[in-house]
């Protein structure tokens, strides 16, 4: 579920507030991000901040309570494959949302500095050539746009 002020001021900035749960082997994790506008514009790549929340619905009214409102919600559906490759540990995700056909991979890995982001994008990309990814198959469009539609 995300969420915006009453002039969709996160939306309009690139800026996301969301509750999410996500259930792996049984167990439910519900996590409450908040990311900053891009920093990379190419990727649409964004500084996040996270906390477990243990109360979902407590933690949606104090939400509300602080002005926001929920705009979109919708079910994503992730396998994730976790290994390390040139010295950075990476996240490869398959997304299926229920609403789309297609699916899609994210690839990520945590930087604590800026100055190693330019290292940390080359790896990216040279896995996304491992697994012959080209580059007409990119996309920075956001889920939440996606669903929209």
């Amino acid at each position: 579920t995300y969420f915006d002020n009453r002039n969709s001021e996160l939306q309009s900035g690139e800026r996301e507030l969301r509750i999410r749960k996500i259930q792996r082997k049984g167990k439910i994790t519900m996590l409450l991000t908040y990311k900053k506008k891009p920093f990379d514009l190419k990727s649409k790549s964004k500084e996040e901040f996270e906390i477990v929340v243990t109360d979902f619905q407590n933690t949606v009214e104090i939400i509300k309570g602080m002005g926001f409102h929920s705009y979109i919600s919708f079910k994503k559906y992730c396998d994730n494959y976790y290994f390390e490759y040139k010295r950075c540990k990476i996240n490869v995700t398959v997304v299926r949302l229920m609403k789309l056909k297609e699916m899609f991979i994210e690839i990520s890995t945590i930087t604590r500095t800026s100055k190693s982001v330019k290292n940390k994008f080359k790896v990216l990309y040279s896995i996304l050539h491992l697994l012959e990814v080209n580059k007409e198959q990119l996309t920075n469009e956001y889920y939440t746009e996606l669903v929209k539609t």
